[in-house]
C-alpha cells in the first residue's frame, strides 16, 4: 500500500526591496513586529551582496565541519537554531519552500531581481523608482508624491501590515 503525503501549503512570500540605505530593514522589521502582534508568525530571510559573512569563529565545531568540506552545517541548540551553507545563493522561493513551508508568511529583505515574488519598494532617496520597471512591485513606501496605486508613508507601518494581510487573503 502506497502512502500519499499531502503537499504542504506554500507560504505567502513578500519582499521589501530598494536602493542601498533606503530603510528596508527599518520598515520591514517594524511591519514584522505588527504582523506578529496580530497573531501571524512570519519567517524572515535577508539577502545581501556582501561575502565573507558566513565565517564562523575559528575552532568552533561548526568551523571544524566547514573546514572538513561540509557545504552545510546546522547547529541546533536549546535556545535556537543556526545554519551555515556555502555555495550558490538560493532564491527566496527555494528558501521559503525548503525551510519555511510550515509558516503562512515569509518576509524577505532584498531579492530585488527575483521573479514571481510580490515586492514592496522602499524609496526615500529620490533615486529611480524601481516599480516603474517591475510589475511585481505591488506597494511603494515613500514620502514623495507617487502615481503608484498603493503608496504608503515611511512611518505608515500599520497600513503596510494591513496591505500585506489583504494580499495574503487575495484582497486588494
Amino acid at each position: 500500500m502506497a502512502l500519499f503525503r499531502k503537499k504542504p501549503k506554500l507560504p505567502y512570500i513578500i519582499t521589501f526591496i530598494g536602493w542601498h540605505n533606503s530603510g528596508k530593514t527599518t520598515v520591514a522589521s517594524r511591519v514584522v513586529a505588527i504582523l506578529k502582534k496580530r497573531g501571524l508568525n512570519p519567517a524572515v530571510v535577508k539577502s545581501t551582496k556582501e561575502e565573507g559573512l558566513l565565517a564562523q569563529a575559528f575552532g568552533t565545531d561548526t568551523d571544524i565541519y566547514l573546514r572538513s568540506g561540509a557545504d552545510t552545517v546546522m547547529l541546533a541548540a536549546p535556545d535556537g537554531t543556526s545554519m551555515v551553507s556555502r555555495g550558490t545563493k538560493p532564491s527566496l522561493t527555494e528558501l521559503s519552500t525548503t525551510y519555511f513551508s510550515n509558516f503562512e508568511l515569509v518576509v524577505g529583505e532584498g531579492f530585488k531581481h527575483e521573479k514571481g515574488i510580490a515586492k514592496i519598494e522602499i524609496n526615500r532617496s529620490g533615486e529611480h523608482p524601481l516599480w516603474k520597471d517591475d510589475p511585481e512591485i505591488i506597494g511603494l513606501v515613500s514620502d514623495a508624491p507617487s502615481s503608484h496605486p498603493f503608496t504608503f508613508g515611511s512611518l505608515d507601518f500599520e497600513n503596510i501590515a494591513d496591505f500585506i494581510i489583504s494580499q495574503m487573503h487575495g484582497q486588494n
